[in-house]
């Protein structure tokens, strides 16, 4: 899914970047921004920002952590008149990327295990140790996200510097969940039996790392809030709706292989984003929660360089060699 949302992004920015070059003649000075920083680009009826940064995790103290990716075009449907292009209410909003939320760390005690003692070479007789320990785990969520929104102008409390959108829209997020346990304090107790022949034996041996992916998928409606200053550019969307919840309820190892089941849940969802992004020099906060019944909310917090698509438009131009310059 990922080498998807690359590629994809790709072709984006392609697209984009070559219409730039088209057109470049026809931009206005107020719409150019030589310092490779964001502009509103509301008038022009499209804007697509890409944000790279770090993602900032607040578990034990404010720390980076890993990539922060995002791509997001927010486009309107012009109608065409005899006199040009005019702007409609119409609007849709896509976004993709990858992002981490907070980590999770928590302590665990008493933990019974049971394994089989390993020898040399295998013979008549099985050493069993059995036990138990404590652990402190941390878990790390990443996530792999494609959205798409439908958006409908509320014109009626709208301003050239305030827009509210209705909105009706599909998510989907792929997460992949890392948990690491750090063991201590092994209590144990080893025991020697005659191993039984034709018998199979299920042990319990100590964890030490856990990886299991999740899908959710969803569908909304909700509203998106931008602010457009001279300095400053403010999203902020509020959705909620019905939530599809893809995970592993069974995970059956053994020596070189791995049978994993699936089961999907289904519940309702709020998710609420915001985008804060000074236009110069072009740095963006993020905020991020997704709340599921039932389940634990997800947080992320980023810190980004956004950059406006058309300042792009010269990294997939021709290339002069040394007798043209």
């Amino acid at each position: 899914m990922l080498k998807i949302i690359c590629s994809f992004s790709f072709l984006l920015i392609s697209i984009f970047a070559h219409a730039q070059e088209d057109t470049v003649s026809q931009e206005t000075p107020e719409r150019t921004s030589e310092s490779g920083n964001p502009t509103n680009n509301s008038d022009e009826g499209y804007e697509f920002w890409l944000f790279t940064g770090t993602n900032i995790d607040l578990l034990d103290g404010v720390k980076a952590k890993e990539l922060y990716l995002k791509g997001a075009l927010l486009f309107n449907f012009k109608k065409k008149t005899n006199g040009g292009e005019l702007a409609t209410k119409h609007w849709t909003y896509l976004t993709f990327g990858k992002n981490r939320y907070f980590s999770d760390k928590d302590s665990l005690g008493r933990i019974p295990f049971y394994g089989e003692v390993p020898t040399a070479a295998p013979g008549d007789s099985i050493t069993i140790a059995r036990g138990i320990y404590s652990s402190l785990r941390e878990s790390v969520t990443d996530n792999i996200f494609v959205s798409f929104d439908y958006l409908r102008e509320i014109e009626s409390i709208s301003s050239s510097k305030s827009k509210l959108f209705a909105t009706i829209g599909l998510y989907i997020g792929l997460q992949t969940i890392k948990t690491s346990y750090s063991n201590k304090n092994f209590l144990t107790d080893t025991t020697t039996y005659l191993r039984k022949q034709d018998s199979t034996y299920i042990f319990r041996p100590p964890v030490s790392e856990m990886k299991i992916r999740q899908a959710n998928y969803n569908l909304s409606v909700g509203f998106l809030h931008v602010l457009y200053t001279d300095k400053i550019n403010v999203k902020t969307q509020l959705t909620a709706g019905y939530n599809k919840f893809t995970y592993p309820y069974s995970i059956v190892r053994n020596s070189i292989n791995e049978f994993v089941s699936y089961r999907d849940q289904r519940n309702i969802f709020l998710q609420l984003h915001i985008d804060a992004t000074v236009l110069d020099p072009g740095i963006s906060i993020g905020f991020e929660t997704f709340l599921r019944g039932g389940e634990i909310p997800l947080f992320n917090v980023s810190l980004t360089k956004v950059i406006d698509i058309q300042q792009l438009g010269s990294l997939f131009g021709k290339l002069p060699t040394i007798n043209q310059r």
